[in-house]
């Protein structure tokens, strides 16, 4: 990041420089001569960094884009346990007897999508109970699945 402000820095001198000396230069040949050379400064500006990144190693590029991928991956899972562990401290609140509760979700484009709470109940009398709590509580109206272990 440092080096794109640099350049931009670099840049934002050069064309003001060369607006300055393009005012003050007589016109005639010396004005062509002064655009001229001031043009290629401009265009060596502009593509010094480009050589610069050439030099630049693939593997920390990569490095850089799998890295914000897992953590896109570690904020879905991180979404699992949360919804996991309100389902669990609802039920536990109420006295619902369960074994086990499973999150199944996805990510597209960016977003998360929860598609089932799976309940694992002790008991299939609490099935009513425990469906409308936890879409009272969770807000989700569909993709709540009780089960019996």
């Amino acid at each position: 990041m440092n080096d794109i402000k640099a350049w931009a820095v670099n840049l934002c001198a050069i064309l003001l420089v060369t607006a300055v000396i393009n005012y003050l230069v007589p016109k005639g040949k010396v004005k062509k001569i002064c655009e001229t050379a001031f043009s290629l400064i401009i265009l060596a500006v502009f593509c010094l960094p480009l050589f610069e990144m050439k030099n630049i190693d693939a593997s920390i590029l990569n490095n850089k884009f799998d890295s914000l991928f897992s953590e896109k991956i570690d904020y879905a899972l991180a979404y699992d346990e949360s919804i996991k562990s309100a389902v669990m401290t609802i039920l536990d609140e109420n006295k619902i007897g369960y074994t086990r509760v499973e999150i199944k979700s996805r990510t597209e484009n960016d977003e998360y999508i929860l598609e089932n709470v799976i309940v694992y109940l002790e008991s299939t009398e609490d099935e009513q109970k425990a469906t409308a709590l936890l879409s009272e509580e969770l807000k989700i109206e569909s993709g709540i699945i009780l089960a019996g272990d």
